[in-house]
């Protein structure tokens, strides 16, 4: 059949001039035809399901200026009926890995609703420059080779975006009318980093729990071991301690939306509110232990700010009602914790190029040089988006107040940055929700809402999202609905009708 054969002759080879950045040139070398239902090859099977359109998946390499840097490997997912527009997706962690081109735009639990790849896009990504074991991925000694580095900061992004619209234009005939950037987590600090570094490019981007301060973040995580090696092991709470924690925080806070449904609403607790909290976790936490939560629920500074950011990374919301378990385990390094392990890895390879450093050995001010070096190239908090605003840019910023990963206050604040630089001129560009309840990907409320609908009519169309209808796709809780405000607003039961269904809530400012 005509549309199952490949319309570009393999290897298709791309010249190093035709990249903006510096490379060795690409090359598109394999390409095959995944029908629906099959997944794309090449693709870690746990980050992969099943295609929801029949399309081509292409493999290709940018080949590395230095012979000792890896090659970044991309993937391309072409749709045999194509919309005319792109879409490239993020990665996550310390990428590693080539991410699947189905899935991107929706959960793989939401019945009847279709994905980008669905919807006609071309979609695109990489695995950021290198390559790391997917079982453990938490391994930085790529990063003391500087060009590698520097890719996963942000320029195999545009690498394989000007890879990716050469060979949209041999397959198609032409380049898309509309690009837009699709990320969570890691993958949306890479979507705050790209619009920063290369705004031309997109037209609109959907970010969801931005890890903004990455680097900062990491030397914070880096820091609470320090705090409870000096509190001591009697500071240590079990995993039963943590979630009684929870379970107390929430019951303290919930009900502030009018309902006592296990959502927190509020952003900060009220000083009475405290007070109960700091009275009901004496009942079973000792003074030390109180302490140790603390210290995971306040910010830490740098002593300078950075060449394009505070220096700040905010504190979890170990006593919003979030897990604290996650932070628990990575202050005390327990063996194969995710977030201690990077921690540990990005401050021995990103800033003291050693990776046999002891990364309690970082010291701020000695180390400053290179501290404010990496957070050039990984931090994506700098507020300057005027080119990307003046291109007409339009993003919609998701953020859970229950993210155990991403400090809520890390997305708000960086709000608040934009808002003092653009005034009222941020809502032409920027549509930003706290959404209660929402975690990294995850929490009470799982939320869905079809985001690159709303991202597409603003665009394209001129109308603003305002408020959104999101569904929860929690087990648990499948099928309510609420609605989404821009913050600081959040959903509040007028008192009467099914709490499940998004139509009997108005809109409440959130409370501080």
């Amino acid at each position: 059949m005509p549309d199952r054969e490949c319309r570009i002759q393999l290897p298709f080879k791309i010249k190093a001039e035709e990249i903006g950045l510096e490379t060795g040139g690409a090359a598109v070398e394999q390409a095959v035809f995944v029908p629906a239902g099959e997944t794309d090859p090449g693709v870690d099977g746990a980050r992969s399901g099943p295609a929801r359109a029949d399309h081509f998946c292409l493999l290709g390499r940018v080949f590395p200026r230095d012979p000792a840097a890896q090659d970044i490997h991309f993937i391309i997912g072409l749709p045999l009926v194509w919309n005319g527009k792109a879409m490239q997706t993020g990665g996550g962690g310390l990428d590693g890995y080539l991410p699947s081109t189905s899935g991107i735009g929706m959960p793989a639990d939401m019945p009847g609703e279709t994905d980008a790849l669905g919807r006609g896009y071309a979609v695109f990504g990489s695995d950021g420059g290198h390559t790391l074991d997917q079982t453990m991925p938490v391994a930085c000694d790529w990063a003391l080779n500087r060009e590698m580095l520097e890719n996963f900061g942000w320029k195999a992004l545009k690498k394989v975006y000007d890879a990716a619209m050469k060979v949209l234009k041999a397959w198609y005939g032409r380049r898309p009318d509309k690009v837009y950037f699709y990320g969570g987590s890691n993958g949306g600090r890479e979507a705050l980093k790209i619009l920063q570094r290369s705004p031309a490019d997109y037209d609109g981007a959907i970010v969801l729990f931005p890890v903004i301060r990455f680097l900062v973040q990491m030397i914070a995580a880096n820091e609470t071991v320090r705090v409870l090696d000096r509190l001591g092991p009697d500071a240590d709470l079990t995993a039963a301690e943590a979630r009684r924690v929870r379970d107390t925080v929430t019951e303290i806070l919930d009900g502030e939306d009018g309902l006592t449904d296990g959502i927190v609403s509020c952003r900060t607790p009220s000083g009475a509110q405290r007070q109960k909290i700091d009275h009901s976790l004496r009942a079973f936490l000792s003074e030390k232990q109180l302490a140790f939560l603390r210290a995971l629920a306040a910010d830490f500074h740098l002593p300078y700010p950075l060449n394009h950011g505070s220096g700040v990374s905010c504190g979890f919301q170990v006593l919003m009602g979030a897990d604290p378990l996650a932070q628990i385990l990575s202050a005390k390094h327990e063996k194969d914790n995710y977030i201690s392990a990077v921690a540990k890895n990005m401050v021995s390879c990103f800033v003291l190029k050693d990776a046999q450093a002891d990364p309690l050995s970082l010291d701020a001010e000695r180390d400053k040089e290179a501290i404010l070096e990496a957070a050039d190239i990984i931090q994506a908090d700098d507020p300057n988006l005027d080119a990307w605003f003046a291109k007409g840019g339009k993003m919609i910023l998701i953020q859970g107040n229950m993210d155990v990963l991403v400090p809520m206050n890390s997305t708000i604040r960086y709000v608040e940055e934009l808002e003092k630089r653009y005034g009222p001129e941020l809502k032409e560009h920027l549509a930003f929700y706290l959404v209660p309840g929402y975690g990294h990907g995850d929490g009470p409320f799982k939320m869905y809402t079809p985001l690159m609908r709303y991202l597409e009519d603003w665009v394209e169309k001129g109308i603003r999202p305002g408020m959104m209808q999101a569904t929860d796709v929690a087990p648990a809780s499948f099928g309510r609905t609420r609605p989404l405000y821009e913050y600081p607003y959040v959903p509040v039961y007028k008192g009467s009708g099914d709490p499940n269904s998004a139509e009997n809530f108005t809109a409440g400012k959130l409370t501080d």
